[in-house]
């Protein structure tokens, strides 16, 4: 029924696991996607896809006057880039001491920030293990003005494998 209500479909901003059948779009006009890999996986079968970048990356970088010398860190454990990869998590343990060592990093002005709850536990693992403590900043979403500019304006650099972090 609800095949016969709609005339057209279409789908903006996605980005498709290579795994799924590029016949499974054919139900779609227009299939934007967000990333080359997506693109080229899915116009082999679909002669209406279109790149479209996602928004996170289209806003201008906004360069500060003054140079800042926080750390922050903030990763995802599991994502599917990594096909959800324990191993990967692993690495990113393994690794990230020795990329703050490398940047010559001061671990007093090193802390680490969890976005969105379900990055809290590894955030505050990595942390532990680190920085020999929990130093963990969260943001609270439901307050009416969020400190994004407060919370990354003192940076020198900002380590993440989350696009919105970055």
């Amino acid at each position: 029924l609800l095949q016969k209500c709609i005339s057209e479909r279409h789908v903006i901003g996605i980005s498709v696991d290579p795994r799924l059948s590029p016949q499974s779009f054919a139900i779609y006009n227009t299939v934007g996607v967000r990333d080359n890999a997506s693109f080229e996986h899915i116009n082999k079968s679909h002669k209406n896809v279109f790149f479209t970048p996602d928004m996170a990356c289209l806003m201008p970088p906004k360069k500060s006057s003054a140079s800042g010398k926080k750390i922050l860190i903030s990763f995802r454990k599991d994502t599917p880039d990594n096909n959800y990869s324990s191993e990967y998590s692993e690495k990113i343990k393994s690794s990230l001491p020795l990329i703050l060592n490398v940047l010559s990093v001061d671990k007093s002005d090193t802390v680490f920030y969890s976005q969105v709850d379900e990055d809290y536990k590894y955030n505050n693992e990595l942390s532990l293990k680190i920085l020999k403590e929990t130093k963990v900043i969260t943001v609270n979403k439901k307050s009416s003005s969020l400190p994004y500019p407060e919370l990354f304006s003192d940076c020198e650099y900002v380590i993440s494998n989350r696009l919105h972090v970055l």
